[in-house]
Formats: structure tokens, sequence, C-alpha cells
């Protein structure tokens, strides 16, 4: 399943499954997000002019594999090495199939037989299990200087139910045996220097990069702050609503604009809260 070239992987992996970009190198402060809304190719695969589109510049984004149904693919994701390990260890027959290199760990990819319906994505305590409504970068995708590359480049293991039960027994053991976290650290407040104000602010200085992308980032902060998602909707979908938009977009209603802003800070918020770091201002593109 090795490509020769960016371009080659882009259209080898969208014969075998739905792809869509996430922004990576282009955006590191969004590397693993979605560079669009890609619900929809959780139902159909992207056309050949939706992939030149995507990728048919130099600033190249990253590409992100639909695990589930559609693609009759589901993905072990492992964070942890020494959780590989020990998985390959005990279900070496699960180990044989196709790998994929990531920063912090190990994918192992699988097929479906035809009867197995993808479960739910299910979490562990350094490995996941992403099956339908998740998705997984696939390289030679290029985030931060790292590049995910074929560890194994085997042909995709056939999960049967018994496999599943396998699968789903690990993952609970990994939760079994997480070290406990006391709750004086789960209680710890995030630093207390971003306020609703600030948010503001840095909506306003980087809506020339365009609205959406401008919300979607003072979103994110906002999640990753602890502001709760009410607080934040309440405060910034008016303003938003009421921003001019280019001359050549399609007439929108006050409250249709509304209900876009509600959805792009829910869409933030739907993912985990990360370390807070130091941001830059996004910059237009």
């Amino acid at each position: 399943m090795r490509a020769n070239t960016f371009e080659s992987a882009i259209y080898y992996l969208n014969q075998h499954w739905s792809i869509f970009p996430v922004f990576a190198d282009s955006r590191t402060e969004f590397a693993k997000h979605p560079a669009l809304r890609w619900q929809i190719y959780q139902t159909r695969p992207a056309t050949h002019t939706e992939l030149t589109a995507w990728y048919g510049t130099q600033n190249r984004m990253g590409i992100a594999i639909v695990t589930g149904n559609l693609s009759r693919l589901v993905v072990l994701d492992f964070d942890s090495p020494h959780l590989y390990d020990t998985f390959c260890a005990q279900h070496p027959h699960l180990a044989q199939s196709y790998t994929v290199t990531t920063k912090r760990g190990k994918h192992i990819y699988y097929s479906l037989i035809p009867t197995l319906h993808a479960p739910p994505t299910t979490h562990g305590t350094g490995v996941d299990f992403q099956s339908e409504g998740a998705y997984v970068v696939a390289p030679p995708t290029t985030i931060n200087g790292f590049t995910y590359t074929v560890a194994k480049d085997l042909p995709t293991h056939k999960l049967i139910p018994a496999d599943m039960a396998l699968i789903r027994t690990f993952i609970q053991s990994s939760r079994a045996h997480a070290p406990k976290i006391s709750r004086q650290t789960e209680k710890t407040p995030l630093s207390p220097t971003m306020t609703i104000d600030r948010l503001q602010q840095l909506y306003l200085e980087s809506i020339q990069t365009g609205r959406n992308n401008a919300l979607f980032w003072v979103s994110c902060l906002a999640r990753d702050y602890g502001i709760s998602q009410t607080h934040l909707t309440n405060q910034l979908a008016t303003i938003h609503a009421s921003r001019p938009t280019p001359t050549h977009h399609h007439h929108e209603t006050h409250a249709t604009r509304v209900k876009e802003a509600c959805a792009t800070i829910a869409s933030a918020y739907s993912r985990p809260a990360r370390p807070i770091k130091p941001y830059n201002p996004l910059k237009p593109q």
C-alpha cells in the first residue's frame, strides 16, 4: 500500500477508503482538525474535482481517512508504544495487519468481513478503537516535522466477531490498569488568563482569515481555557452573525448566521480540551 509521492497516495487512498483534508502543517495549531465539514464523507467518497481543489496547491494539507461502515475500515490507535507491544505479544495474529507509525505510537488498520457492522468508536487509556464517526491521520501527512509512515505494509486483517471481542477486552483492560488521578489534580482549574472580552478581541483581529475560521479558532481557545460552550455562544454568536460577509457570498438571514455560529462553536467543543500553550494569531490564507 506504499505510494511513491504525496499525489499518488491521495488517489490510492481514495480508491480504497473515504478521505478528506486536515490542516496539518498548513495551520499547526489545528493540525489534526478537519479543514472542512467532513461529515458528508461518511456517506460518500470525495470526487476527483474535490481532491484536486484540496491538494492542488503548494500549501498542502494532510490526509485523513474516515473510519467506519463506508470505508469498511477500523483502526486500533495506540498512543503508548508499550501498550502496542503488549497487544502484539498477546494477540500476534491481530498484529499482522497494515500498520502506520504515528508520533506517539502506532495505528493498526483492519477491514471488516461483509456481515460485520462497524461498532461505535471506543476510547481506552493509551489506546482507542476508531470506528463509526471517527477518522485517522494517514501517511504521508507531515505535522510539525513528523511524517506518518507505513510500519508494516501488509494486507488489512479482516476482523471477525471473535477478534472484535479480543479488542474490546484489551481496551477495557487498558482502563482498568490506568493510573488513578487524584481528585485534587482533577479539580485544578486552568490558568485564568483568558476572558470573553479577550476572545471577542481575538475574533475581531483574526476575522480577515475568514469569519468561520476565526470563530472556530477562538472557540477552541475558549474550550481549552475552560470557558463553557453556552457562555461563549451567548457572547459571540450574535457578534459573528452581525459581521459583514464578502460581496460574493450568498444571502443569509440573521437567524441563519446565528445558527451557523452555534454549529461552528459546537464543532470546536465536540473535541476534548487540549493543554494550554502559547497561541499565535491566525494569518490570512
